[in-house]
């Protein structure tokens, strides 16, 4: 046998080699001796790890997965088929369209958000929620056209940017997806006592559930900030201090829903594996009070280093191909050159090795034909960002 410090030195053929010179007095063998033994009187050579593998009845390595299709395992060795091995994947959540023109905060709460400053807090509150005063076209809204809504653009927020970037960004945890289940019908018992089942349900969920997200909060309280204007202006919608858009009020829409979309993404979080939306979805209560919380000896508020945040959502789409659609459509409203046969000329998709350098910039496009979520920036920024060394 070779010297440890001989760099030939195969440890998996040494054991394949020690193997088959070993002697057994035994004249029943078990297991791996038996299955090698069986192996090199039918003449087949262990020279790797693969074929000692097989021989014990554990399978190849590397065509665990289509034998786990193709046929049905005799042996009772666990097949070496690797895990799913699945990043947790990146959360969306859309922006909202709440009425935040001049006429409808002032003079109430949210009356805080009216900010001549585009760099302060507020603004950026603002444009997240009310994409129109953000500076977001209004060609959607097609009783909008020719409205004349002043913008208070936020240097903050991307206007053609469709998503509230500091909920998906600062997403600590989210639970309460519900799990699919179907209801079934059973016949009454016969004399036999003999029964059938079916199945009595639909599995897809349009009903309502809640999610508990939990977000890393921010220097200023930006997030708790905004989930409390949130819930007042819904209050406010309510009891009719305020109303929504002219468009909104005519299509019967509700103005303050949000969409949230959750992508599975493989190891690389280049490709999408496994889907999710709400149907719509809104916060109904957050731990505002937990930041007035005074505890002796602490004198900095631990309550608002995380906000917890529960959303009412109705409606839960899983692996429906449609998502991709109506993802990439969110995008393409607030950003028409992210259209098909625009995208091209207007924009140039991240190469794979400069995401990271690249990291909070750019328009996410899933690719329905290979799953891969791809993002796209101006040619203009991107060689910006390489002059700068990267």
């Amino acid at each position: 046998m070779s010297s440890d410090q001989d760099l030939s030195f195969n440890p998996f053929e040494a054991i394949a080699n020690f193997s088959l010179q070993e002697k057994s007095t035994n004249t029943s063998k078990f297991g791996y001796e038996g299955a090698i033994g069986s192996s090199v009187e039918s003449g087949l050579v262990l020279g790797n790890i693969d074929d000692i593998l097989a021989a014990s009845g554990f399978g190849l390595i590397d065509s665990a997965v289509t034998a786990n299709f193709w046929g049905v395992r005799r042996g009772n060795n666990i097949m070496p088929s690797p895990l799913p091995y699945e990043n947790t994947g990146i959360t969306f959540f859309t922006k909202p369209r709440l009425k935040l023109t001049d006429s409808n905060i002032l003079g109430n709460l949210l009356s805080l958000l009216a900010s001549d400053n585009p760099r302060s807090m507020a603004r950026a509150i603002r444009a997240f929620l009310d994409p129109y005063t953000g500076g977001s076209s209004t060609a959607t809204a097609t009783t909008l056209k020719g409205m004349d809504i002043k913008p208070y653009k936020s240097d903050l927020v991307d206007p053609l940017n469709p998503f509230i970037t500091i909920l998906g960004n600062n997403t600590i945890s989210m639970t309460g997806f519900p799990d699919s289940d179907l209801n079934t019908y059973t016949a009454p018992e016969g004399v036999y006592h003999e029964t059938w089942s079916m199945a009595d349900d639909i599995v897809t969920l349009f009903g309502r559930y809640d999610l508990s997200c939990t977000f890393r909060n921010m220097y200023g309280d930006p997030i708790g900030t905004m989930i409390y204007l949130w819930l007042y202006y819904m209050s406010a919608v309510y009891v009719g201090d305020i109303y929504p858009y002219i468009d909104s009020i005519m299509d019967n829409e509700i103005d303050y829903q949000t969409r949230i979309y959750r992508f599975i993404l493989d190891p690389t979080r280049t490709r999408v594996l496994r889907m999710f939306c709400s149907g719509a979805s809104f916060p109904t209560a957050a731990n505002t009070g937990a930041n007035f919380n005074v505890t002796e000896g602490k004198p900095l508020v631990q309550e608002s280093n995380e906000y917890s945040v529960n959303f009412t959502c109705s409606g839960a789409v899983y692996y429906d191909p449609r998502i991709i659609k109506w993802f990439n459509k969110t995008v393409t409203n607030f950003n028409q050159n992210m259209k098909d046969g625009v995208r091209e000329q207007a924009y140039m998709k991240i190469p794979y090795g400069k995401q990271n350098i690249m990291d909070n910039m750019g328009y996410p496009r899933i690719n329905p034909s290979n799953m891969d979520l791809e993002w796209w920036i101006e040619p203009t920024v991107y060689k910006e960002l390489l002059s700068r060394g990267y």
